[in-house]
């Protein structure tokens, strides 16, 4: 249900990434028995077929913490960036109710490309360096991506010194990393789990 703040319309395509989410979730949980979901979204949001609250960026908390604390458990759906899903993570807990999903500090840490990548070092899991963009001129062909952000915005692949300098000039005001660019044949996500 959130209005991101620094991306403008940039972030058009999380939030209806996020509105699918959110209906296959409600969708899901409608077959399950003895289940009632509600959920909150955005009054701006078009029109669905589910359960929900409309809020306001006035009403949400206060909306957001009723719920949780009515609920059985609540599952946030909210982009890293902006701080948005760790601190609806923190609400949850705030709420005294039980979050279904990663804790805020867990989140906090996903969300931060780069103290995810020292993290993932120091438990020796090979990840591809990353290397803040005042460090230096990186080999080329690389990747320039936001430290903090979702849905790969304003994220590029650079090849030529002068794509670089056009890339530069043209970055939002915001923590940029480089990492080396890998050749593959699709898009690719990973996903870890603690030994039991």
């Amino acid at each position: 249900c959130c209005r991101p703040r620094e991306l403008g319309g940039e972030a058009e395509s999380l939030r209806g990434e996020g509105l699918a989410m959110l209906s296959a979730v409600m969708s899901d949980l409608a077959d399950v028995p003895d289940v009632e979901a509600v959920s909150l979204l955005a009054d701006d949001l078009p029109p669905v077929a589910f359960p929900h609250h409309p809020v306001t960026p006035s009403t949400e908390r206060r909306h957001f913490l009723r719920l949780a604390r009515r609920s059985d458990y609540t599952l946030v759906i909210a982009p890293e960036f902006d701080n948005l899903l760790e601190e609806r993570c923190r609400w949850v807990l705030e709420a005294g109710a039980r979050l279904l999903g990663p804790g805020p500090e867990a989140v906090a840490l996903t969300a931060d490309k780069y103290e995810l990548g020292q993290h993932l070092s120091r438990q020796r899991v090979r990840d591809e360096p990353a290397w803040h963009v005042a460090q230096g001129k990186p080999a080329l062909p690389c990747v320039y991506k936001p430290r903090f952000g979702a849905g790969s915005l304003f994220t590029s692949v650079v090849r030529t010194w002068q794509e670089r300098e056009h890339l530069l000039r043209s970055l939002p005001d915001m923590p940029f990393l480089v990492q080396r660019y890998r050749h593959g044949t699709r898009p690719a996500s990973r996903s870890f789990s603690a030994p039991a």
